[in-house]
């Protein structure tokens, strides 16, 4: 008597179970050449490029957070340096950006003034050095 395993099932069977039959519908992978690009459909050729922008643009948003970390420890700065610019940024931005903001919406206001002064009034009814200004 032996102890090794020998073939002793049938045909179709294997030693731990039947062996599926393949279905017809199912058509096995050809270990053809690639497709070329004529064959490749329009569609295709879309997606891949939509793919390849898409890994690019993931790729440049990965560098622009890992790059400035690694300067920083290359130069031996600490990131509490970029934490107070920020802080320093985000002060100056409260208190002196607001400026800029408040004298472009006064000048805007001053200008849709002028305009609805002129549309409203006519050019008889304005003084004299107003009417030279461009109508």
């Amino acid at each position: 008597m032996s102890n090794s395993m020998e073939g002793t099932a049938g045909p179709g069977t294997r030693a731990n179970g039947p062996v599926p039959v393949p279905s017809s519908d199912q058509v096995p992978p050809s270990p053809g050449l690639p497709l070329s690009p004529d064959e490749l459909g329009e569609e295709e050729q879309q997606s891949s490029l939509t793919d390849v922008t898409q890994m690019w643009i993931k790729f440049a948003k990965t560098f622009a957070i890992i790059f400035p970390i690694y300067v920083l420890g290359y130069f031996e700065f600490s990131f509490s340096w970029v934490l107070i610019g920020l802080a320093m940024l985000f002060y100056w931005r409260r208190n002196h950006g607001s400026k800029d903001y408040r004298i472009n919406h006064a000048l805007a206001f001053l200008d849709h003034q002028d305009k609805v002064v002129r549309q409203s009034l006519a050019t008889t009814e304005l003084p004299p050095w107003s009417s030279s200004v461009g109508v």
